[in-house]
């Protein structure tokens, strides 16, 4: 039995809270027990405990609010309890009442078996940002940490399991990157249950009379706070927003809220690489109101006193610390004491999961580098399990043979791929690189080929024929850097293989938990689908179904359906119908984008990059039957639109010249001209951006929204049909020419593909993908199509390295790449089809739900795959006459 008490010492809303923390449990009479009570970057707790003759033992200590925390006891080298506990954030705690949080009320709360770790083993936390490598000076942000989550294992005293309808979290708005400070300081804020992350926003910065830009169509888009916007400090800039320190993969408004969530806004000059750990200060914001700020529902409480009174705490608490670190004792190795504190957790996971052990002598020795063959055992047994035999011996090194404790092992690893040794030598005995393993562990896992957010800063010190497996291992987190370096050539010792191979045990279980709910999934879906389909087709029997289905054009003689299809669509000519493989091929996208076409229908078109242009374009160049007023109602609205901005002469499109592009192809597309929208020209802003733009400090294409700002601009000067003169080349600004030679030198890259902002070095799947659209009617020029054979290399290569993992709209712009350069994309097109839904919306990524922006992308990529079987002019071939 063990139980739990909590209460506060002191608080702190702006600041670094601690608490005491109780602990009592149960051993063997005089038993000695070790206890070990750490995060992923500090040790709060080390000690020997001796229970009393009846085993009870006890001990106290002083810990931080809403912090994650690992807690392992040990007795004669066994492992007696490990759980990981969440401690509560300040208002969940026990309102200084120890009444509440008495034993008899906290005793099945927190019982044994719901603290077994089970749920909460700290598998998953096991120190990604601290892998052993020198790096533990990194902050785990405890304030921002875990907050949603303070309930549970806590203790009595958590919120967990109210029914309350109310609830409190935190909020800032943090500029510090651009050196603006915080807009807005932390302040906790009353909110109901059930509102998101956005209502609170809502709710501050109105309340506080902080102007802010944002829309709202399909889900909610922030351009700018306190007049700070995106793009205000460069292609990579703008508002990101945070829950609990990590960054949602969805948009904010679909994010409901639970008690003691944090919430953080940051300005990013980096796609986020650049966002700071919050020091949350008690005063010195640049926004003077916030001295006398006094809000219904919102609090700030910045008090010297109080900021005093924590600071004392903090102190005591780091000295107990300190005097602690001193008294560290044998918990599981006899050089337990050298392990360092980010370590402890995984080398003790790895230990209890049979991964790793000690030496007969009783040590771990932790900073003794590891073997060839020494790691190929530990990967074994992390990714196949510890009971794994190999299939056949192998005798494919000279230097290993059946007499050698890792003969097993070796031949695992060679059956598997993972190792293939130099020439006939694996090398057994000689210490692995950090490089050696990377290779071994990303074939292990089989990996997608990805290359990190951030490169490390000595990647051209990695070998060549390693650099794609490093990347992908560092990319994916299962080895990490040390500050900001690789390191390819350093030797991993063994408490850093601990971690490396926790993680991938871990990725391994992980992946086998998806793919048993995919399973169940699928298998529920297709019998669903195939009833479904049956029934539409008029068949009675499965056979009669499978028959159906796999003869492709002799599904018309199944189903009315199809019959209707084939001879009402108008774009089927006879040639395309008695070729069986191409009448298959437009039978297939051609139903799937009337199903998605019919999806798109039943959304009113409006000015914007969702749910405007796209989807205007792609039915236009479908000729699809819209309802009467469609376009006209469209471009009645848009012609107002474009006539207020480009009288706005202080900030006209947002300062967007992409917004301006975008517009000239949609309008182009349903036959107006884009020269004269209202008596405004949209080509002239592409051609003449920093006369039309005065108001923006990037006057050059691709300076403020980086390649994009070139290709939308090169694809709607090229809507017009080449033998029309649009303009004199020695009176624009951009020419044809002129942004071709940009494209082609500033942002093609080394390793054949395009990236966003010319001063990046790795390149981007998407960005290759829309280059290669722009660049499509320039491959006559021998500088242009060698460019574009490349790319197409880089493209395809990354496709097979990342299948499972690509987001749709990157699908969909390279069909569209692929069909304008008139070549096949059948295998992209299937791959694209598979993230279409029923109601022919189409899913960003595979289990993310209907998304507008991947069904509009997909929509119109697949309306350019219909058009090059059909032998149709090319999606952006409008061949516009003034």
């Amino acid at each position: 039995m063990k139980k739990f008490k909590l209460f506060i010492l002191a608080t702190l809303a702006l600041g670094y809270t601690v608490q005491a923390y109780e602990y009592t449990g149960t051993a063997q009479p005089n038993q000695q027990v070790s206890v070990v009570i750490e995060s992923q970057t500090k040790r709060y707790y080390v000690d020997v405990i001796e229970a009393d003759e009846n085993g009870d033992y006890s001990f106290s200590t002083v810990l931080p609010y809403e912090t994650e925390l690992h807690i392992t006891q040990v007795a004669d080298g066994q492992l007696i309890s490990e759980m990981t506990i969440i401690t509560p954030s300040e208002d969940s705690s026990s309102d200084d009442n120890e009444d509440d949080n008495n034993e008899d009320n906290n005793e099945d709360d927190n019982n044994e078996d719901d603290n077994s770790g089970d749920d909460n083993s700290g598998d998953d936390n096991s120190g990604d940002d601290n892998s052993g490598d020198d790096s533990s000076d990194d902050n785990s942000s405890d304030d921002n940490s875990g907050g949603s989550s303070s309930g549970g294992s806590s203790g009595g005293s958590s919120s967990g399991g109210s029914s309350s309808t109310t609830g409190v979290v935190s909020f800032l708005v943090d500029a510090r990157t651009v050196d603006q400070d915080y807009i807005v300081p932390r302040v906790y804020v009353d909110f109901n249950i059930g509102d998101t992350a956005w209502d609170v926003t809502q709710k501050v910065l109105d309340s506080v009379g902080i102007d802010y830009e944002y829309y709202d169509q399909p889900s909610v888009y922030v351009q700018s706070i306190a007049g700070l916007g995106e793009f205000d400090h460069g292609v990579s800039s703008g508002w990101m927003y945070q829950v609990n320190s990590a960054f949602p993969a969805y948009s904010i408004d679909n994010y409901t809220l639970s008690d003691g969530d944090s919430i953080a806004w940051r300005y990013t000059t980096n796609f986020g690489e650049d966002i700071l750990e919050d020091d949350f200060p008690t005063t010195g914001t640049n926004n003077s109101y916030w001295s006398s700020f006094s809000s219904s529902g919102i609090y700030l409480q910045d008090t010297d006193e109080e900021a005093d009174e924590v600071d004392e705490v903090t102190d005591e608490a780091d000295e107990v610390t300190e005097e602690l670190d001193e008294v560290i004792e044998v918990i599981e190795f006899e050089d337990q004491h050298s392990i360092a504190p980010w370590a402890v957790s995984d080398v003790m996971r790895a230990r209890q999961l049979g991964i790793m052990g000690g030496y007969e002598d009783g040590t771990f020795a932790p900073k003794q580098g590891v073997t060839r063959a020494e790691f190929v055992s530990i990967l074994v047994r992390a990714v196949y399990g510890t009971e794994y035999r190999a299939q056949n011996g192998t005798d494919k090194f000279v230097d290993v043979n059946e007499q050698n404790w890792f003969y097993n092992v070796v031949s695992v690893a060679y059956e598997e791929g993972i190792a293939v040794g130099y020439n006939n030598e694996f090398r057994p005995n000689e210490l692995i690189t950090r490089t050696e393993m990377a290779v071994m562990l990303r074939r292990a896992l089989e990996l997608s080929y990805v290359v990190p957010e951030q490169m490390p800063n000595d990647y051209e010190d990695i070998a060549k024929w390693a650099s794609a497996d490093v990347l992908a291992t560092y990319a994916y987190g299962l080895i990490a850097g040390i500050d900001g370096n690789f390191e390819p050539n350093t030797i991993m010792n063994r408490e850093t293989t601990a971690i490396v191979a926790v993680r991938a045990y871990n990725y391994v279980t992980k992946l086998e938990e998806e793919a048993k709910s995919e399973t169940e999934l699928e298998e529920e879906l297709e019998v669903e689908t195939e009833a479904e389909l049956a029934e539409e087709l008029e068949v009675e029997t499965e056979a009669e179904l499978e028959v159906g289905l796999e003869a492709g054009l002799e599904l018309k003689t199944v189903t009315r359906e199809i019959q209707s299809y084939l001879s009402s669509n108008e774009v089927l000519a006879d040639e395309v119908l008695a070729n069986e493989v191409l009448a298959n091929e437009v039978l297939e996208v051609g139903l799937a984008l009337d199903n998605t076409q019919q999806y798109l229908l039943n959304i009113q078109p409006t000015y914007g990059s969702v749910g405007g242009e796209w989807a205007v374009f792609g039915l236009s160049r479908r000729g699809a039957q819209v309802p009467d007023g469609y376009y006209e109602d469209y471009y009645t609205a848009v012609e107002q639109i474009a006539i207020d901005n480009d009288a706005n002469k202080e900030n006209g499109w947002s300062g967007k010249v992409t917004d301006v592009q975008r517009l000239a192809i949609a309008v182009g597309a349903i036959g107006m001209d884009p020269t004269d929208v209202g008596g405004v020209d949209l080509l002239d802003y592409t051609l003449n951006k920093a006369a039309n733009m005065p108001y923006i400090a990037q006057s050059e294409l691709g300076e403020r929204q980086g390649l994009n700002e070139l290709v939308y601009g090169l694809i709607a000067i090229d809507l017009f049909d080449s033998s029309v003169e649009l303009y004199d080349d020695e009176l624009v600004q951009n020419s044809r020419d002129s942004i071709v030679a940009t494209i082609i030198n500033d942002y093609y890259n080394e390793d054949g593909g395009f990236s966003l902002d010319k001063a990046a070095v790795v390149s981007e799947f998407d960005i290759t993908a829309m280059a290669l659209q722009a660049l499509a009617k320039y491959c006559d020029d021998e500088e242009v199509a060698k460019v574009v054979d490349s790319s197409l290399t880089f493209l395809a290569n990354n496709l097979d390295n990342n299948k499972e993992d690509i987001a749709s709209e990157a699908l969909a712009q390279y069909v569209v790449a692929l069909c304008a350069l008139n070549m096949d994309a059948t295998d992209v097109v299937e791959l694209l089809l598979s993230y279409g839904l029923e109601d022919g919306s189409y899913e960003h990524v595979k289990g993310g739900g209907s998304d507008l922006m991947a069904t509009e992308q997909a929509f119109y990529a697949l309306v350019a795959y219909e058009r090059m079987l059909l032998d149709l002019p090319r999606l952006f071939d409008l061949g516009l006459l003034k």
